[in-house]
């Protein structure tokens, strides 16, 4: 069982990944996932990691990486254009990877993937 936790820094406007597997008592070092913030992630049940993070032109990139930690898919666009500086979140469920974040005129938008979040709509 490890946490998994995504922060973004203010300061360089880095997407970090931290793990514990001891509750926080101890953490990772940080591994960099890319430019952008809002972080978020979820895992599949297999332990396949879904990273999602705003970009400063207005998209949302996904990093996808295994259950060993090597990185399948890296930072790409999956969202482009109007997307709000708010908060982003993901879950999967049932073989779906779902993401959820506001669009600057149409509100809070839910996109799906059903092909291991190569492609969304």
């Amino acid at each position: 069982m490890t946490l998994i936790i995504i922060v973004d820094t203010k300061t360089g406007n880095n997407v970090l990944r931290y793990t514990t597997d001891d509750v926080g008592n101890t953490v990772s070092v940080a591994t960099t996932i890319g430019t952008g913030a809002h972080g978020t992630v979820c895992v599949s049940p297999n332990g396949m990691e879904y990273i999602f993070f705003r970009t400063s032109s207005s998209n949302i990139q996904r990093v996808k990486r295994d259950p060993m930690g090597n990185v399948i898919t890296a930072a790409s666009n999956v969202v482009t254009g109007n997307v709000s500086d708010d908060e982003i979140a993901c879950y999967w469920r049932l073989g779906v990877v779902y993401l959820i974040y506001t669009h600057t005129t149409n509100g809070i938008i839910i996109v799906s993937s059903s092909d291991d979040a190569e492609t969304f709509s």
